[in-house]
C-alpha cells in the first residue's frame, strides 16, 4: 500500500452505542476534504462497496451492531491482497477483486478502527448471555453469539475507543468503565465524549491500524505472552488479573464442575487447558460475562512428531523455549508444551481463591502417576471433540457453550468466523464465549470456544 490508498476508517459498536452520530459528526468536520460516509450491511461485502468511492480522501464505514472488527480487516486485507494480485494476473481465489470496472484496482487501506461503547450500558451488555436474536438484533440467522460476545469482540480488536454518552454516566463509574476497557484492550486509545464529539483527525487517517498489532491487542493474551507486570495488579478501582499456569493435567470431571459454577467478578477470560482424558489435544476455554466456550484448539505439539513441525526456525525455538521434558519409560514425551494457561480480567478477584479453585481441579499424584491409560478411562462430561482439529483448525467442530447467569443454560457448537450455524443445543446452566489470536502453541483462531450460560 502507498500514501495514496483509499483511507478506510471503521466504526464498529453495539446497538445505542452512537455509531451513526460519531459518523456524521466526523463527516461533518471534513473542511473540504472528500469524506464519505458509508453503511455496510455485511462486512465481507464491503470492499466492492468501498472501492466504488475511489475518488474519495476517506471513507468511513460504519458496521451493523454485530459485525466483529476482525472480520472486516480479514475481508479488506484478502480483497486487496486478491487486487494486488489480479492486477498481476496472478488470480488464486475466489474472493471479487477491489474493483469491478476496467479501471485499475483501487488500494484501500484500513487506517483506524475505532469502537463505540455506550459509556452507561456498556459493562452490562459485557455481562449479557442474551443472544443478538433476544435482544432483537437483525443477524444473520446462523449467528449464535450472545450481547457480551459481541461486546469483547469489538473491544479487543481496535485502534480507538470512544466512550460516548459520557455525560451520562457519573464520573466513578465512568473512570471504573476506563479501567476495565484498558485491562480488555490496553493497546486502544481511549477518547471519553458526548454527543459524538470526536476530532476527526484522531480517527481519520490517522494511520493507526496495524493487523498483527490490533490481534496482539488483548489484555489476556499480553498477560499470557508477556511479562505482564502492572497490567495484571489491581488498580484504583480493583479492576485487575489473575493468570493461571500449572504442568500437569485438569481432571475433567472436576474442571468441569468449576466451569459450571457462578464466576463472580470476572468479566473476562481467556486462555488454553490440558485435559488429562484428552491427553494430546489442547482445549480453549473463553469466557466473558455470562457467557462461556470451550472446545478443541489442536494437537500438542508434543503430540506430534518434530518432523511434522514448523520449518521456520523461530518458531520452532518458541515450541522448545517452553518445552518441559519429562519422558516416560518408553521415551514418549508426557508433557512437551503440555499446560494449563488461563487469564481472567475481573474487579476484586480473589486471586488465592481461584488458584486454590484451579488448583484442585489438577491431578493429584496418585492419578498423575496411574499415567496417560489411566487417564482416558477418568469421567469425562466435556461434549466430544473433533479428532481432526489440528493446528489450522476452524471454530465449529466439537465446542459447548454454557450460561453462568441462569439455569437453563444452551450447550452448542460454536460459530465459525462465517457464523456457521450451531449443529448441537441442549439446555443446561452456564456460558463462557471466545475469541483469540494465534498463539505459540500455534492453535490458532481459538476465539469461538464451545459454550454455557451461568
Amino acid at each position: 500500500m502507498t500514501d495514496s490508498s483509499l483511507r478506510v476508517t471503521a466504526l464498529c459498536g453495539f446497538a445505542g452505542a452512537g455509531k451513526s452520530t460519531l459518523c456524521a459528526a466526523l463527516a461533518a468536520q471534513a473542511a473540504g476534504r472528500r469524506v464519505v460516509q458509508l453503511a455496510i450491511g455485511d462486512p465481507f461485502d464491503a470492499m466492492p462497496q468501498i472501492a466504488a468511492h475511489r475518488d474519495a480522501d476517506a471513507v468511513i464505514v460504519e458496521l451493523p451492531a454485530w459485525a466483529e472488527p476482525m472480520v472486516f480487516a480479514e475481508a479488506c486485507v484478502s480483497a486487496g491482497a486478491y487486487a494486488d494480485d489480479a492486477n498481476e494476473d496472478d488470480v488464486e481465489s475466489g474472493l471479487e477483486p477491489a474493483s469491478v470496472s476496467d479501471e485499475p484496482p483501487v488500494h484501500a487501506q484500513i487506517d483506524t478502527i475505532v469502537t463505540v461503547v455506550d459509556a452507561v450500558h456498556f459493562l452490562t451488555d459485557l455481562a449479557s448471555s442474551e443472544t443478538l436474536a433476544e435482544r432483537g438484533i437483525a443477524a444473520p440467522d446462523h449467528d449464535d453469539r450472545t450481547v457480551g460476545e459481541v461486546v469483547i469482540e469489538q473491544v479487543e480488536f481496535c485502534d480507538v475507543i470512544v466512550i460516548n454518552h459520557a455525560d451520562r454516566a457519573d464520573e466513578t463509574a465512568l473512570e471504573r468503565l476506563r479501567h476495565v476497557l484498558a485491562k480488555i484492550n490496553p493497546r486502544a486509545a481511549q477518547i471519553v465524549t458526548q454527543f459524538g464529539d470526536v476530532e476527526i483527525d484522531a480517527v481519520v487517517d490517522a494511520r493507526r491500524f496495524d493487523f498483527e498489532a490490533a490481534a496482539s491487542a488483548p489484555g489476556w493474551l499480553m498477560a499470557l505472552e508477556h511479562d505482564a507486570g502492572s497490567l495484571v495488579d489491581d488498580d484504583a478501582f480493583g479492576v485487575g488479573m489473575f493468570v493461571y499456569r500449572a504442568r500437569r493435567p485438569f481432571h475433567p470431571a472436576r474442571l468441569f464442575a468449576l466451569l459450571h459454577q457462578e464466576w463472580q467478578g470476572v468479566l473476562r477470560s481467556k486462555g488454553y487447558f490440558w485435559l488429562a482424558s484428552r491427553h494430546d489435544m489442547a482445549g480453549t476455554l473463553s469466557q466473558v460475562g455470562g457467557t462461556c466456550r470451550h472446545g478443541p484448539a489442536g494437537y500438542w505439539w508434543a503430540a506430534q512428531p518434530p518432523s511434522e513441525w514448523p520449518d521456520d526456525a523461530a518458531f520452532k525455538a518458541e515450541i522448545e523455549a517452553d518445552w518441559f521434558s519429562l519422558p516416560d519409560a518408553d521415551g514418549v514425551e508426557t508433557i512437551g508444551d503440555r499446560r494449563q494457561e488461563l487469564v481472567m480480567i475481573g474487579i476484586d478477584l480473589d486471586r488465592e481463591a481461584w488458584q486454590r479453585a484451579f488448583d484442585a481441579c489438577l491431578l493429584d499424584d496418585a492419578e498423575l502417576y496411574a499415567g496417560s491409560d489411566a487417564w482416558a478411562a477418568f469421567d469425562d462430561p466435556f461434549p466430544q471433540w473433533d479428532e481432526d482439529h489440528d493446528h489450522e483448525h476452524d471454530h465449529d467442530d466439537g465446542y459447548e457453550r454454557h450460561d453462568h447467569d441462569d439455569h437453563d443454560s444452551r450447550h452448542a457448537h460454536a460459530r465459525s468466523h462465517d457464523h456457521a450455524q450451531a449443529d448441537d443445543r441442549s439446555t443446561r446452566t452456564q456460558d463462557n464465549s471466545g475469541s483469540g489470536h494465534d498463539h505459540r502453541h500455534a492453535h490458532d483462531h481459538d476465539d469461538d470456544a464451545s459454550g454455557h450460560r451461568h
